[in-house]
């Protein structure tokens, strides 16, 4: 999983991929409050966040602190399977899969296969790319 400060941001100015979030457990949120990247769900070892409602979570530290979290205080962090998973519900998973590879050797400043994926996700379904220099998505044009 991409702990990497760029992939959260590119992941936190998704705007469009935020909205897509249902939330489930072993989905990966960066928690802005406690300045935390956890899994959500059931706690196992360390950190994790609960899911209260559509827009409030429980961060629970693992010292029996809870600490409520609203939804504007968490980014989604999406899996490499769930952005694969966004492709194949739009799109021919079997076509898109090569037309990956090449949008991919095109785009090697990128360090993750999830930033990858985000950024293909983004190009295709929301038509738009990442600005290295605004540091953010902007929109591009249909060829």
């Amino acid at each position: 999983m991409d702990e990497s400060v760029k992939y959260m941001l590119m992941c936190e100015k998704s705007t469009e991929i935020q909205r897509r979030w249902k939330c489930e457990d072993g989905d990966w949120i960066y928690c802005k409050k406690k300045l935390e990247m956890v899994r959500v769900g059931i706690h196992v070892v360390g950190s994790c966040i609960i899911k209260v409602d559509n827009n409030k979570f429980s961060f629970y530290s693992g010292y029996n602190e809870y600490v409520d979290v609203e939804r504007k205080d968490i980014i989604w962090l999406p899996r490499q399977d769930q952005l694969q998973a966004m492709i194949c519900v739009a799109f021919n998973p079997y076509i898109h899969l090569d037309e990956f590879y090449k949008f991919a050797d095109k785009h090697f400043d990128f360090k993750s296969l999830e930033q990858i994926w985000l950024l293909f996700v983004m190009s295709h379904i929301d038509k738009k790319g990442w600005d290295v220099n605004k540091q953010d998505w902007v929109s591009v044009r249909s060829d």
